[in-house]
């Protein structure tokens, strides 16, 4: 069985991080090179065990996000179809993930992220 990962997390933590350095002013985080340069760091700086940052994982906290409530995928024509697998058909196919507004103003103060954080890093140890 494969051991799951904390993509998820690790792709919310990438969030507040563009927030805080003004890469995003939106509530969409875009699917930008910029996105894996900051998931990838904040991978590599948790020390995830035994695993080199891959594309795949970025993009599997793209899939476990949408699956929130808090969050959606948007796409970037109406008729889409939303099957996908590979890193470059998820850019094809999509512009984002829009997270809610309330929690991307709760993200925009340094407070509140600080707090965040301290709860995601709490879950991370646990992988």
């Amino acid at each position: 069985m494969q051991k799951k990962r904390p993509c998820n997390i690790v792709l919310l933590l990438t969030m507040m991080k563009l927030i805080e350095t003004e890469v995003v002013t939106t509530n969409l985080i875009p699917v930008w090179k910029r996105t894996v340069k900051a998931f990838s760091q904040i991978w590599k700086d948790f020390q995830i065990p035994r695993t080199k940052i891959k594309h795949f994982y970025v993009l599997q906290g793209f899939k476990d996000l949408e699956k929130e409530s808090f969050c959606r995928l948007v796409p970037k024509n109406k008729n889409i179809d939303n099957s996908f697998s590979f890193w470059e058909e998820f850019k094809e196919k999509y512009s984002g993930l829009e997270i809610e507004e309330d929690l991307f103003e709760l993200m925009k103060d340094a407070n509140n992220r600080e707090k965040l954080s301290d709860v995601l890093l709490a879950r991370i140890s646990r992988y």
